[in-house]
Parts: C-alpha cells; sequence; structure tokens
C-alpha cells in the first residue's frame, strides 16, 4: 500500500479524541487518515501501514487494536470480519462520523474498495465474494500493482464491471475473482473480447487447477492466480509473480 505523505501541521488536534483516549489519539486520528487517502481496507495491511508511522513493529498488537476497537468503539469507523479462510478477514471503513472529521482536517476521502463493493457488487450480503476480491487487491499491491475494484467498462458487449482492475505500469488487465463453482461461459466471452484473454483469481490451489483447465478446454487463453499460495508465498518472504499460472 502506498502510505501518503500528511504533514504533522495537518493532523489537527481532537480535543475530545484527547480527553477519550489519552494514550491512542494520535495513532487513531493518523489511521482515520489512511482509510481516508488510500481507500484501504484490509486491518492487516492497514495495521502495518500505521506500525510503520511510528516505528512498532509489523506485528504490533496496537496497530491492529486501533482498527479492530478504537475506531469503532469511537463511532468513527465500522469494523467487521468477513469469511476469509479459516480466520476470517478484518476489514474496516469510515461512518458517517469518521468521514465528517476526515473532512475537518482537509484530508483527502478516497472512497474504500469495501464500500465500492457494497454499492457497485452486492457487498453487503456476497461477503465471501467481497472478503475473495478485497483479499486479491491486497497481494496485487504487495506485488507492485495499482488496484481499481470493480471497474466500470464500456465493452463491446455493453456495461461490464469486472470485479478488479490491476495495473503494474506495463499491462492492464481486469480479472474475475470466482467462488461460484457454477461455469458462467458468458463472463468469460465478456473477458475475452474485452481484452483478449480471460483472468481470474480463486481461494484454493485446486480450484485454480480445474477452472483453467475447463477454460482451456472451452477455447479460451488466459491467466489465473489463487489467494492459498499467493499469500503462503506472502508470508515466507518471497511474494513472487502475481500470476501462477497461463495457458
Amino acid at each position: 500500500m502506498t502510505v501518503p505523505h500528511i504533514p504533522p501541521s495537518k493532523i489537527l488536534d481532537s480535543a475530545s479524541l484527547r480527553q477519550r483516549f489519552p494514550r491512542h489519539w494520535l495513532s487513531m486520528r493518523t489511521g482515520l487518515s489512511l482509510i481516508s487517502a488510500t481507500g484501504c481496507c484490509i486491518v492487516q495491511e492497514l495495521a502495518e501501514a500505521l506500525a510503520d508511522q511510528f516505528g512498532w513493529p509489523d506485528t504490533s498488537f496496537t496497530a491492529r487494536y486501533i482498527f479492530r476497537k478504537r475506531l469503532p468503539e469511537s463511532d468513527l469507523a465500522h469494523y467487521e470480519t468477513l469469511p476469509y479462510f479459516r480466520s476470517g478477514l478484518g476489514v474496516v471503513r469510515l461512518s458517517e462520523n469518521g468521514k465528517m472529521f476526515c473532512r475537518q482536517q482537509n484530508w483527502p476521502l478516497v472512497q474504500s474498495e469495501w464500500e465500492r463493493l457494497i454499492e457497485l457488487h452486492e457487498g453487503e450480503t456476497a461477503l465471501q465474494h467481497t472478503a475473495l476480491v478485497l483479499a486479491f487487491a491486497r497481494e496485487a499491491r504487495f506485488r507492485g500493482y495499482k488496484t481499481t475494484v470493480i471497474p466500470v467498462v464500456e465493452g463491446l458487449s455493453g456495461r461490464m464491471l469486472p470485479d478488479i482492475l490491476v495495473d503494474d505500469g506495463r499491462e492492464r488487465v481486469y480479472v474475475e475473482v470466482e467462488r461460484s463453482r457454477v461455469m458462467k461461459t458468458e463472463k468469460w466471452e465478456n473477458l475475452d473480447r474485452l481484452q483478449g484473454f480471460t483472468a481470474f483469481c480463486v481461494q484454493s490451489y485446486s480450484r485454480r487447477q480445474r477452472l483453467s483447465k475447463r477454460l482451456g478446454e472451452l477455447g479460451f487463453t488466459g491467466v489465473a492466480a489463487d489467494l492459498e499460495t499467493l499469500s503462503q508465498r506472502r508470508a515466507g518472504g518471497d511474494p513472487g509473480p502475481l500470476w501462477l499460472e497461463d495457458w
């Protein structure tokens, strides 16, 4: 995640926050500025950026606590754990009070990826799919890509809403993040017409193998990734490429 530079002079004091949370008020406001200016919503990613700002370890409990507890209990943010593997995916977004606070500080106010999924892609009901899209966006950013969740594209077959656009400065790729096991051929035909190939990410290695094989049998070419492998490689310190397979 690219962390915006917000000069200390722009981080204005808030007497109420300072009085209620004397130990955490500065880290809370810095956390709000990160949510506001980046549009990122995964707690682990935000916590790592917050820890870096204060010189804390990447695994800092305090940094995660700010987003999971302090900001929600102060009614400045909403926190939720989405279904994702065994432990879930912690995500956070600004509340209306949080947005008002950020506007008062004259901070950039970027729509969060979670909000965009809620607005354009049933993000409040399709919780598993929401988690997968957000997790893939994080993996892409970790590998140097810029990400746009639910880009609106006017394609040859009309208006399209792919799950995510990733851009490494050389190539822009529209990607479908798949949870369903139902083969929707029209989706892949539209993606192929749009960019000349298909691209997808799924949760598991085995699912990736099955889907890429099936798409190949239908005559599509493409690239693919799975979150199981991507997250394991990132945790191991050698992230490698975003795309794990092409055919």
